[in-house]
């Protein structure tokens, strides 16, 4: 018989939020070191391969934007959950003396 009762780990939430937040503060590191070196490359590089090069470039930066924008969806749902969660443990434990 499967266990019906229903569990939530905060301090796993949390490590989840902070996974989250040292993920997105990495690509963002990433990503300046990317549009560097792009920058640089560009500097000294033109003709149809460059264009098409800047336009990969652009298309991947708006697909990056797009997950991090989702990743921080994801973060900022978690903290609500970890708030709410925790309000309801504190208000549960209230009741009983």
């Amino acid at each position: 018989m499967a266990d019906s009762h229903y569990r939530i780990d905060l301090e796993q939430l949390s490590e989840h939020i902070e996974a989250c937040e040292a993920f997105d503060k990495k690509v963002e590191e990433w990503v300046g070191q990317i549009d560097a070196a792009i920058a640089r490359l560009h500097a000294a590089w033109s003709g149809q391969a460059a264009e098409q090069q800047r336009a990969y470039h652009e298309r991947w930066a708006k697909g990056l934007a797009e997950m991090r924008e989702g990743l921080k969806e994801l973060r900022e749902q978690a903290k609500g959950n970890h708030q709410a969660y925790t309000g309801v443990i504190a208000h549960q434990k209230g009741m009983w003396p």
